[in-house]
């Protein structure tokens, strides 16, 4: 069976199940049959026997039998003295059997009849005891049963058989859809086209909903690797630009030893940035495998917001943007300190990065409704509705001017990691901006139970 089909194997077990139903049908109609029958032979014989012996009397020293007893036809009667000699008999069985009182006997005859024998003994009033023997064959009946089990066969192999061919090409069409399923993931498989789809989504039973599965499936994994190939050469073009600027600047140093500390700072300042690019991807990398780590422990959310504001006022000043804070105090949350940092940092960068000369930042924090709600709001060039959807993706760039007009530029991997770190700490984050009017990043915290 382990090399069988489902197909193979649900018609096998349809079909024996066909029989063995038939089988135990059959069974119990001969079980139900031989008990009635023997019900009717038992009744049968013992009113014939009983209705006989009405009709014996003893008088005047003589055994009379009224000649009405020879009316009883529901039995072949014999009536016999008590020494065994035949008083009235009618026709004579083949069989040789010895008077006695009891249950009904079965005894074959010379013929190869079965007969059942009922004797019962008689006692005459002021006379002496006569046997009434009440005999009954039922030869169709018998003959029925012996050819009933070779009937049997011969009705229920051409219906088993058709039942059979009946049920392998139900089950065929039945499983046609599992074919079809098969068929286009081994062609997706093979061929990698991952644009196939199965389309049984209109059926209503379990194959219908099976197919959509697959289908929403490979519509995910068709996703996936196509962010994969763009993630692949975004990665390349980010890292092929500082890796140009460092090359052309070696060689430049080489050919200029005067001019080699310029060179060496803009060697030094591109390495910083891919150093950050390839953090943020091996970043990433571990939170889509699972394996970054948290480390919680209870922070003071207020404190961190503060450090975080007072460590980037000395960037945005140089950017010509004030910070402001309104950061209600002693909010404490259980966080992986360090994570909360580098969302609040890359938040606080992004404003800078983003902002216009004379603008703010502005950091806000507050408790409501047992929840922390904070927000990193600028004033600057704000982001398109149009790409607002897109700024949680890997290296989306929603406007190339935003990040020329700055030397260290954007990777576009700020935000997805601000976005993981909220949800790992069981947070939402979402974002509202306006060209030229500035953007809001707000997030919403657990509040530490006390």
């Amino acid at each position: 069976m382990r090399n069988f089909t489902v197909r193979q194997k649900v018609g096998f077990w349809y079909t024996a199940m066909l029989i063995l139903m038939a089988a135990a049908v059959f069974f119990i109609l001969q079980f139900a049959n031989t008990r009635q029958t023997e019900a009717y032979t038992q009744e049968a014989l013992e009113k014939a026997a009983a209705d006989a012996q009405s009709e014996i009397d003893y008088d005047d020293g003589e055994i009379e039998i009224d000649r009405d007893i020879e009316k009883i036809d529901s039995a072949t009667l014999m009536v016999y003295d008590a020494d065994g000699r035949a008083l009235l008999y009618g026709p004579i069985p083949d069989f040789d059997l010895s008077l006695q009182e009891g249950p009904v006997r079965q005894v074959t005859g010379d013929s190869g009849r079965v007969w059942s024998v009922y004797d019962v003994s008689l006692h005459l009033s002021g006379g002496p005891s006569v046997w009434v023997r009440a005999c009954l064959t039922l030869d169709p009946v018998t003959a029925i049963e012996q050819h009933a089990l070779p009937l049997f066969w011969w009705m229920i192999l051409p219906i088993v058989l058709l039942a059979a061919l009946g049920g392998f090409y139900i089950t065929s069409r039945a499983f046609r859809p599992m074919l079809q399923i098969s068929h286009t993931a081994r062609s997706i498989a093979d061929g990698s086209d991952l644009s196939r789809r199965i389309g049984l989504s209109s059926r209503k039973d379990e194959f219908g909903e099976l197919s959509s599965t697959f289908d929403d499936m490979f519509a995910r994994l068709q996703d996936s690797f196509e962010r994969e190939k763009q993630f692949t050469s975004d990665v390349s073009h980010e890292l092929r630009t500082p890796l140009s600027v460092i090359l052309t600047q070696c060689g430049y140093a080489l050919t200029h030893e005067k001019e080699s500390r310029n060179a060496l700072l803009a060697i030094q300042q591109q390495a910083q940035r891919m150093s950050g690019l390839v953090n943020q991807l091996l970043f990433l990398s571990r939170a889509d495998r699972g394996t970054q780590a948290l480390h919680t422990e209870p922070v003071d959310l207020s404190e961190l917001m503060e450090a975080t504001a007072q460590e980037m006022s000395a960037k945005a000043e140089s950017a010509g943007i004030r910070v402001l804070t309104d950061i209600e105090p002693s909010i404490f949350v259980t966080a992986d300190e360090l994570l909360l940092m580098r969302m609040l940092i890359n938040l606080a960068e992004n404003a800078i990065r983003f902002g216009r000369s004379g603008g703010f930042v502005k950091f806000t924090l507050h408790t409501e409704d047992g929840q922390v709600h904070g927000t990193v709001e600028d004033d600057g060039i704000g982001i398109a509705p149009a790409d607002l959807p897109h700024i949680w993706e890997r290296f989306y760039q929603a406007d190339q001017s935003r990040h020329k007009r700055h030397s260290d530029g954007s990777s576009g991997l700020g935000l997805p990691m601000v976005k993981w770190i909220v949800a790992a700490h069981h947070g939402t984050i979402h974002a509202e901006s306006m060209p030229g009017r500035g953007s809001v990043f707000s997030f919403i915290l657990p509040l530490r139970s006390a």
